[in-house]
This record gives structure tokens, C-alpha cells and sequence, in this order.
């Protein structure tokens, strides 16, 4: 199952337009090391920095989805929400992504930081996390103090 984010929240509009401004600064780094023809670390990262999904692009993914028949959702705003209710309910075994706030959300496994060269990723189990303590602080503690 694939959920998408939906339409730009409102409230989230002066981060949106910080991150378009960093794109745009990270695009001519990442052409001028490509011209180089050497893929490396830094490139890669200016390649993601420089790197915006347009609603163009999703239409598409989606399209590629519904003709291969797998299921998928697009949420009103931000997927976060949706993504921590079909865990908590059990619907789906993990969530891949790049955002931690599923973490703090209670999502039951969270595959975070990965590498789309080698398939490792950090998992996050939530109850492993749940038995964990810092100054006596219980890891269901601390995810409520994050949140």
C-alpha cells in the first residue's frame, strides 16, 4: 500500500517556501558536479536537496500504481496521520520514510534513513523503543514529551 501526501497545509507555508529556496540553491551544484561525471556522496546529496515532487510527478507514480494494481491512498494534507492510524489498527507491518515524526506518532515499525543503493534502512520497532528509559523518562514517555 502507497499513501501520499495531499494539498501544501497552509500553516506549513513558510517551510514550504524555505525548502523551495533550498532547492533551488542545491539545482546548479548538482548539475555542475553531474558535468563531472562522477556520482558520488556529495552528488547524490546535492541531487536529493535539489529534488522537488510535483504533483505531475505523484499523478504519475499513482498512474503506474493503479495500472499494476496496487493500492493506494492520497491523504487530505500531510500523510502522517493517516499512515499512524492504518499502523495503530494494524493495516500495514512497517512504514518506510524519510519523516521521524511517525516515531512520535506510534507507528508500530518505522524504516528510516534508507539507502536506496544497498536496501539497508534503521528500523524503529516501537515496542523496543517502549522498553527503553533515559533518566528515568520509559520510551512511551519520552514519545509523548516529543510529541
Amino acid at each position: 500500500m502507497f499513501v501520499f501526501d495531499g494539498a501544501n497545509a497552509v500553516a506549513k507555508g513558510g517551510t514550504d517556501a524555505l525548502r523551495a529556496k533550498r532547492r533551488a540553491a542545491a539545482a546548479p551544484e548538482a548539475e555542475v558536479e553531474l558535468d563531472d561525471d562522477i556520482l558520488d556522496k556529495a552528488t547524490a546529496a546535492s541531487l536529493r536537496a535539489s529534488f522537488a515532487i510535483t504533483s505531475d510527478l505523484v499523478s504519475a507514480v499513482i498512474n503506474a500504481l493503479r495500472a499494476r494494481g496496487y493500492v493506494y491512498y492520497v491523504a487530505p494534507f500531510e500523510a502522517d496521520g493517516q499512515l499512524a492510524m492504518l499502523s495503530k489498527r494494524g493495516l500495514v507491518d512497517a512504514i518506510f520514510t524519510v519523516d521521524s515524526d511517525l516515531v512520535v506518532l506510534g507507528c508500530a515499525k518505522v524504516y528510516l534513513k534508507i539507502n536506496y543503493y544497498t536496501g539497508d534502512a534503521t528500523l524503529i520497532d516501537h515496542d523496543v523503543l517502549a522498553s527503553y528509559t533515559l533518566q528515568g523518562v520509559s520510551g512511551d514517555g519520552l514519545r509523548f514529551v516529543c510529541a
